[in-house]
This record gives C-alpha cells, sequence and structure tokens, in this order.
C-alpha cells in the first residue's frame, strides 16, 4: 500500500512536522496531524510525500531539491499532471519525471528544499 504523507513547516518554531494534511473549512488554517498533535503550519510549505526515497533512505518530498547523479544537475520536485517530476529552475516546459513508485533505481540525493 502507498504511503500517503505531507510535511509543513510550524512557522512558530520553523520545525518541519509530518502526517496528515488538514484544512480548515471556515477560518483557512492549513494543518498536520500525527500521532502527537495537530500543528498549525506555513501553507506555503506543504509538500507531499513522492513515495520514493534517495540512495541514502531519506524521503522524497514536493519542494526538495534533489541532485541527480546521471544528469549532474539538481532539481527541485514538483507535481506535474498526475506524477511528481524534478523540475530545472522551477520553469514549466523543463522537467521529466523521477517517479515510478517503487522505483528502485533512482540516483539521486535530497540536497535541501526550497524552503530552506
Amino acid at each position: 500500500m502507498r504511503t500517503i504523507k505531507f510535511r509543513g513547516r510550524d512557522p512558530y518554531n520553523n520545525q518541519w512536522v509530518y502526517g496528515d494534511l488538514v484544512h480548515g473549512s471556515n477560518d483557512g488554517r492549513v494543518a498536520i496531524v500525527n500521532d502527537d498533535a495537530i500543528t498549525d503550519i506555513d501553507p506555503e510549505t506543504v509538500g507531499q510525500y513522492t513515495g520514493v526515497n534517495d540512495m541514502n533512505g531519506q524521503e522524497i518530498y514536493e519542494g526538495d531539491i534533489i541532485h541527480d547523479e546521471a544528469f549532474t544537475k539538481d532539481f527541485v520536485v514538483v507535481y506535474k499532471g498526475s506524477k511528481f517530476c524534478a523540475a530545472i529552475e522551477m520553469t514549466e516546459d523543463l522537467y521529466y519525471c523521477i517517479v515510478e513508485v517503487g522505483n528502485k533505481d533512482l540516483r539521486v540525493l535530497v540536497k535541501g528544499n526550497i524552503h530552506d
């Protein structure tokens, strides 16, 4: 079964929070819910887990900056159509799909994310 989870940054302590994404229906709040708490997050920092990990086992999220060994370039992970893709400089037309769920041959490393 595919893992569906999100992350977002807590605006009060600047820490990443991981879990289920919840939208407030009337107040516009966005929060992450996990076993520990319900935490309000900065909606601009929300990213979904791609279902794929990098070469070191680190989870890859939308908004991450990854380094691809094959292309020797850095890319930003974006959601295009119905797939997570790696984009060069966040342009609309320069990207390639990185995620085939269960892709074990992915040769990338997470370097950071666009919110750091």
